[in-house]
């Protein structure tokens, strides 16, 4: 099975497009779409189902925000987007998809930066306690707009949400892109300054790290200026 997860970046129109003929070519079984929009869902929607995944998870948040999204051709046993409660604190843009297919327990993640982000870590680390306690073959996969302190490239500072981050890791998830891959550690979005970051994470628990025979970052759709980030790509045993 490959898994594959991608900003797109709004696209619309003849990007939009672009990515899809770009994202059909990886033949991943599950896509992760992040800065999902009113204006391009159904461009993707329709792409999508024409090239075969047929099964699809998305929600349009209201006005321009981006939210997530995932396709796939495999039939899911069940796809929803996260339920996020008032009291959170959240933004109110849908943040989270979780699947189970194939043995698989898949969240899809796109956060905002700064300190939004928060209300979607505290339910990650809730969720992930829970995965890692009933031994569950569990991922997060996505544009986390965070990592540890390697993944900084800045001049000076820290993640918002960089502690949250490494407490994932310290419960028990495994960054899948950096085990036996010496080269994982790449960037995945550039600033206008040049400095580079490692946003777009892949954290697996014990029976999901276990099952990855490659993961690696593609960074043609980066490279070409189809969307500003390196896309995740990730094949199981």
């Amino acid at each position: 099975m490959r898994i594959a997860y991608l900003n797109i970046n709004k696209a619309v129109k003849e990007r939009g497009r672009r990515l899809i003929d770009y994202l059909a070519g990886l033949d991943a079984d599950v896509i992760g779409l992040g800065e999902m929009t009113r204006s391009n869902a159904e461009t993707f929607q329709v792409g999508f189902e024409t090239l075969g995944y047929t099964h699809r998870c998305f929600k349009a948040p209201e006005g321009p925000k981006g939210s997530i999204g995932v396709v796939s051709r495999v039939q899911p046993a069940s796809m929803r987007i996260a339920y996020m409660q008032a009291r959170s604190d959240h933004d109110g843009v849908p943040r989270l998809a979780q699947l189970q297919l194939s043995g698989l327990d898949l969240t899809f993640v796109y956060f905002p930066n700064h300190a939004k982000k928060l209300p979607y870590f505290r339910r990650l680390l809730r969720d992930g306690r829970k995965l890692v306690r009933n031994e569950s073959a569990a991922a997060l996969i996505g544009d986390f707009n965070t990592g540890d302190r390697e993944d900084y490239g800045g001049p000076k500072g820290i993640f918002t949400g960089q502690e949250e981050f490494d407490e994932l890791k310290h419960m028990g998830f495994r960054d899948v892109m950096l085990e036996g891959n010496p080269g994982g550690r790449e960037w995945t979005w550039m600033s206008t300054f040049g400095n580079g970051f490692r946003l777009d994470q892949s954290l697996g628990t014990r029976r999901f790290a276990d099952r990855v025979r490659d993961a690696h970052y593609d960074h043609t759709p980066r490279e070409t200026r189809l969307t500003d980030h390196s896309a995740i790509v990730i094949d199981l045993r």
